[in-house]
């Protein structure tokens, strides 16, 4: 499972890492856990990863009060990773080749190709084994982590039975309609002759649909919504989420069957209804698995947390720059 701490898992956050490293001529270290220092380049090279993830640019955080913030939670978290790395190896888990191929075959994946990748660490002078070391260093933390809460993290048949009961919302699930759709756009301040137009386009398309060609096709070629480039197919959805004329359409077609025109103050539409769901109840017999791995998984990252505090309080750790 995962846990708060886990940057290091994701492989490219690694590799980002490691880049970073291996660009620095002189190794500046932004804190020590335990005499083992924390290079500055890692913490900016995260700070980067975190950026990248929320689909921001660094001018974009105007605020150098944030991007402190932001700097001291990943070092918080690199910290974190130090600390699990340590016990992992004071209790002997390591983890083996196996779980470390893995992992480096997801970060080959990412640079479509292993071919790819290790040109890539050869490009920035980082070495294929420097980058499996920190794969294993990442993965052991949180096989350590795991193991040493694993005790804590019991989940009960009564808990199991309670959280059922307490919130009925999560396992009903409402009548569904799965349907493709054609549209013909139809502007708020369109003139008749462009309503007619329009109107007339449609017609045509419906009447290619009835004679047997592929609507899926057809609302690739013709179809002027963004579902266009699936064929016009929309998520499945349950009444209340669609114009009122649409949804009337589509839940009184039977599966298979093809609407009139029908008019949305986004234009006309034709609808392709291809199944439906009927309302659900899901028993407490078959959401027992999830609301277990739901209840461990929140288990574990409280317990993790909790170990983290006691390796914090029990470490030497010196900050050696002011984030």
């Amino acid at each position: 499972m995962e846990f708060a701490r886990s940057r290091f898992m994701a492989a490219c956050a690694l590799l980002a890492a490691l880049f970073a490293a291996a660009a620095g001529a002189q190794e500046i270290y932004a804190a020590r856990v335990n005499g083992v220092g924390i290079p500055l380049p890692e913490v900016e090279a995260g700070f980067d990863e975190v950026l990248k993830e929320k689909g921001m640019h660094l001018l974009q955080v105007r605020d150098p009060a944030k991007v402190k913030r932001m700097k001291r939670e990943v070092l918080d978290g690199l910290i974190d990773d130090e600390l699990l790395w340590q016990e992992a190896r004071k209790h002997k888990a390591i983890v083996g080749d196996r779980e470390v191929d893995e992992a480096f075959a997801v970060a080959a994946k990412n640079f479509k190709g292993e071919e790819k990748l290790k040109l890539r660490l050869a490009q920035e002078g980082v070495t294929e084994a420097d980058y499996r070391d920190r794969i294993r260093r990442s993965l052991s933390g949180q096989k350590y982590a795991q193991t040493a809460v694993a005790r804590s993290v019991k989940v009960s048949d009564k808990e199991i039975r309670q959280f059922y009961k307490d919130n009925p919302d999560k396992f009903k699930r409402p009548e569904m309609v799965q349907a493709r759709h054609i549209l013909i756009g139809v502007a708020p301040d369109a003139t008749e002759a462009q309503r007619a137009a329009a109107r007339e386009k449609i017609e045509k398309i419906l009447a290619q649909a009835r004679s047997g060609t592929s609507f899926e096709e057809l609302a690739r070629e013709q179809s002027e919504d963004a579902t266009k480039q699936w064929g016009g197919q929309l998520d499945p959805f349950p009444r209340g989420q669609t114009a009122p004329a649409f949804e009337e359409a589509a839940f009184r077609l039977k599966p298979g069957e093809i609407s009139g025109v029908v008019t949305t103050p986004a234009g006309f539409h034709i609808i392709l209804v291809e199944q439906h769901f009927p309302a659900l109840v899901v028993s407490e017999k078959d959401a027992r698995e999830r609301i277990k791995e739901y209840l461990q998984g929140t288990r574990q990252q409280e317990a993790i947390k909790k170990l983290l505090e006691e390796l914090r309080a029990a470490a030497k750790i010196e900050m050696l720059l002011p984030l």
